[in-house]
């Protein structure tokens, strides 16, 4: 006999918090990941923002490291460089990131120079001969700012400015990549006059491409990506921050943009390319990523997306300005109070190739699953179907309720003489996991005999994948409930969501009615015990158990946390991040978890 697994959900004792999660990138609870204030060093106890990644591939030590731009007054208040590390052992995205022993690594000028006051927005790259070179913005002490770069000779510890610094008036660095043997400079402009002190455009993104690192006066300059023409025009008046990354054999840059201001960005989006050059915005309306509600600490802007990929995972890190606290006027740029401050976002690597070809519009994105594995059963969960040819599609009474199928409604599809009718699903914004169970059920009743297909597809397009499992329902006239089994198939975890219904397949009779009821996916049919927020009405959280293998699953958060498991006398007993957790090792017992900042205790037995 299996060990039944029972959580009993007895306490709850804080908010969660899910803001900016109606986004493709899901915000970490616990940012910002990189913190300011007096215990922090003191080159970058006011700010730490613009951080730019370095992978063990990369680095020469085989380390993680993070460049990062720092605020102080060492003595004076100066921005400078600096840099963030980690082993590959125990690694982890959201840190924590350890302080390299000699920071910071770049720093200001001297007292005249075209640097003396500030260093910000790293771009490091990885150029010819694995030499490391690093491209910045530069600021002297009247405010003109200037595109500046340095270079490396033992693998990015030590720079050496280059000598024909600043490489370009008034404008700041967005990021640098080699390829092809060229250096290829991405750069936010918005062509500023000197002789009347005003700029001559909004601000956009240009590129210039060389062989020489350190020499670009007289190297053109492209514009690769202009204001205007993203998700409700939210770049409309200044787009910058080009970040840059390559996946399944196309560059993907992640730019922020705003509506309303210069320099005050509210909003993540992205664009792609096949040669760096030419770029094209990508449309969907659905939000890469936002800036925090009104009180988070990314409340006011978010700057410079940098993205990179860990096992099946994008992961973002970004600046956000703010404060912990309720400014007078968030949309007043840089408010005072406010700080610059590090936090990171992620999401699938399969989720945000789906999004970059126009999954998880706003007209899907609430299809979700129930909490027991409900993809429809016409009263709390019901996507949106769509009937081919001349079929009908409806919600109706339930025409024969038992003890099958006690449900109050269903739906109905009645057929015509075409014999190849189907009804299909607009996407759901969860994918299909098959690590535990490949089986789908579904109630149908039906006055004539014949064949039903259940078939699962890519969500947008079926010729990336699409399987299907044909039953011959002989019952009629009572409800039954058909188990559809793709375990023969293989199917891939992440790549379907997406379903297809054929009824009478191959039939050619008309006005037949065909009834269908409760679609679930056997791998989510699990029991479930609800642990509801009394502080929020619009939070409803679920722990569900696998009675199978032992794990129990988060759901209805809506958020990725860290979750700490307690003994009953307050020994951690095991923690880490994401909302399925292995419990097999647990003993019996009464156990307190903590999830992001929600707290519960459950039973084990």
């Amino acid at each position: 006999m299996k060990k039944r697994l029972l959580i009993s959900i007895v306490l709850i004792s804080a908010v969660i918090n899910t803001t900016g999660q109606n986004s493709l990138f899901k915000k970490y609870p616990n940012n910002p990941i990189i913190k300011i204030g007096a215990t922090e060093p003191a080159w970058r106890s006011i700010h730490a923002a613009n951080a730019a990644i370095m992978t063990p591939g990369e680095s020469p030590d085989g380390k993680w490291r993070i460049y990062i731009r720092g605020s102080g007054n060492v003595p004076d208040y100066h921005d400078q460089i600096g840099i963030l590390y980690q082993d590959t052992i125990n690694f982890s995205p959201y840190g924590p990131w350890l302080e390299y022993q000699n920071n910071p690594v770049l720093g200001y000028g001297i007292p005249g120079s075209y640097d003396e006051w500030h260093l910000l927005d790293c771009s490091p790259v990885i150029g010819e001969n694995g030499n490391v070179h690093f491209y910045y913005k530069a600021v002297n002490f009247l405010h003109q700012s200037s595109l500046a770069g340095a270079k490396s000779f033992d693998g990015g510890f030590t720079f050496h400015k280059y000598d024909n610094n600043p490489l370009k008036l008034d404008v700041g660095a967005n990021d640098v990549i080699y390829y092809d043997n060229k250096y290829h400079i991405f750069y936010g402009d918005a062509l500023y006059n000197r002789s009347t002190g005003k700029f001559d455009s909004k601000l956009q993104i240009y590129l210039k491409v060389t062989s020489d690192p350190e020499y670009i006066k007289n190297v053109d300059s492209i514009k690769v990506i202009g204001v205007g023409g993203g998700p409700d025009e939210f770049d409309s008046e200044a787009v910058n921050g080009a970040r840059i990354f390559r996946l399944d054999s196309r560059w993907y840059m992640i730019y922020q943009g705003s509506n309303r201001h210069f320099d005050y960005p509210d909003r993540f989006h992205a664009a792609y390319s096949d040669d760096l050059i030419n770029w094209i915005k990508i449309e969907n309306n659905f939000s890469l990523m936002t800036r925090g509600d009104l009180g988070e600490w990314d409340q006011g802007g978010i700057w410079y997306g940098e993205v990179f990929q860990y096992q099946d995972t994008l992961y973002m890190l970004y600046e956000g300005w703010g404060c912990d606290c309720i400014p007078v006027n968030r949309d007043e740029p840089y408010f005072e109070g406010g700080n610059s401050r590090t936090g990171i976002s992620r999401v699938s690597v399969n989720d945000f190739l789906l999004w970059s070809e126009g999954g998880f519009d706003s007209s899907w994105v609430s299809n979700e699953f129930g909490p027991d594995g409900t993809i429809a059963d016409f009263e709390n969960y019901t996507p949106y179907f769509h009937p081919t040819n001349n079929m009908t599609y409806e919600i109706i009474s339930n025409p024969a309720p038992g003890s099958i199928n006690s449900s109050a409604h269903c739906g109905k599809i009645t057929t015509t003489a075409d014999q190849w009718e189907l009804l299909w699903s607009e996407p759901f914004s969860t994918r299909f996991d098959f690590t535990k169970s490949s089986i789908f059920k579904m109630k149908v009743y039906s006055t004539v005999p014949g064949n039903v297909y259940f078939k699962i597809e890519y969500p947008t397009d079926y010729t990336k994948g699409q399987l299907e499992v044909e039953k011959y329902l002989s019952t009629v006239n009572q409800w039954v409930e058909i188990e559809f089994d793709f375990s023969s198939l293989n199917p891939q975890s992440g790549l379907y969501g997406k379903i297809v219904l054929l009824f009478d397949a191959g039939g050619t009779n008309p006005d037949n009615d065909w009834y269908f009821d409760d679609i679930k996916f056997e791998a989510m049919a699990t029991s479930s015990s609800e642990l509801v927020n009394p502080h929020s009405d619009n939070q409803e959280l679920r722990i569900l158990s696998d009675f199978i293998n032992q794990n129990i699953t988060i759901t209805g958060a809506n958020i990725i946390a860290h979750y700490d498991i307690y003994s009953i006398d307050g020994v951690i007993v095991k923690q880490g991040e994401g909302d399925k957790i292995d419990i097999r090792s647990l003993s019996d017992g009464v156990y307190i978890i903590t999830y992001g900042n929600l707290s519960a205790k459950f039973i084990k037995h």
